[in-house]
């Protein structure tokens, strides 16, 4: 196993982490937020959504799906307005700012991921193409005649 290899698995296994924190502070944040009474259908429904896609994502993220950059997307979508709703509401509850960090957190780690790893394997494609172009290892022969 390369260096590289074992850099992109530790990113994996830190997204993993990501979305599976996630998922938790917005189950917590939901049953807080019952449990107080106060509980906004909306925001509920967002943290639900943000939680469940969470669980799913580290799983398919977790076994390297090919649906890995699809669902992603729509992670970051989800978290990101579940931590619009969660900005409306009542910021000096702890519980709601910690989930609210979270959905953040995730938003930006995943966002961040896909970003570096499309972005990587453009780079790798141009690198890639400018070897065969240009093979260094295959230099011209030098002139044998002055």
């Amino acid at each position: 196993m390369t260096s590289t290899d074992r850099t992109s698995e530790t990113r994996i296994h830190d997204l993993v982490d990501v979305c599976l924190d996630g998922y938790k502070q917005c189950l917590l944040a939901t049953e807080y937020l019952i449990s107080k009474g106060s509980a906004n259908p909306q925001v509920l429904r967002s943290l639900s959504e943000a939680a469940d896609t969470g669980y799913y994502a580290s799983r398919m993220f977790g076994r390297g799906s090919s649906h890995v950059q699809p669902v992603g997307r729509l992670c970051a979508v989800v978290f990101e307005e579940c931590a619009n709703h969660l900005a409306r509401l009542d910021r000096d509850e702890p519980m709601l700012k910690v989930a609210y960090a979270s959905c953040l957190r995730v938003t930006g780690t995943v966002s961040e991921f896909f970003t570096r790893h499309v972005e990587g394997r453009e780079e790798e494609a141009r690198d890639e193409a400018s070897r065969e172009s240009f093979p260094a290892s295959d230099p011209p022969p030098p002139p044998t005649t002055l």
